[in-house]
């Protein structure tokens, strides 16, 4: 599930994504929250097919500042009754950056802009004892690197 208004970006967030985890372009189904063609039918029907979801991210949208993009915000809560059926059934799941803040939300947690907690850019990230058993992310190497920019974060 994207959530980014520049086509570009978005072939570009699917490109890593399908370099990263070995799948091909036929074994993903992209649902783009943004773009004029997304339904919530579309993506009940492709939740059905899939074996999990990716959640991801978005420059263009921050969820400490949705009241100030109410028209973004707007397409973002269109998923919300999805996203309540899917947690509810325990399916696998990967939220990035909104989307891991999305998922917070939904199960009742807040999320605040923090300047402090700010990062953007190329970080090395670590696979934790448990990152390791899991299998969403088998394959991957115990670290490697990984792009950055939010400014918000979940609190508890």
């Amino acid at each position: 599930m994207q959530f980014r208004e520049n086509k570009k970006v978005a072939n570009h967030e699917l490109a890593c994504v399908l370099k990263t985890t070995g799948l091909s372009k036929k074994e993903v189904f992209v649902e783009n929250v943004f773009f004029k063609e997304f339904s919530t039918k579309k993506l009940k029907e492709s939740i059905k097919k899939a074996k999990g979801i990716i959640i991801g991210g978005s420059g263009e949208f921050s969820f400490s500042e949705k009241n100030k993009r109410k028209d973004l915000w707007k397409k973002v809560k269109r998923v919300y009754p999805v996203l309540r059926k899917v947690l509810e059934k325990d399916f696998p799941m990967l939220g990035i950056c909104l989307g891991h803040q999305l998922l917070a939300n939904l199960l009742g947690k807040k999320i605040v802009q923090d300047k402090t907690q700010a990062e953007t850019g190329t970080y090395k990230f670590y696979l934790t004892k448990e990152g390791k058993k899991d299998s969403l992310f088998d394959g991957l190497p115990e670290s490697f690197l990984v792009q950055m920019g939010h400014k918000d974060v979940v609190l508890d």
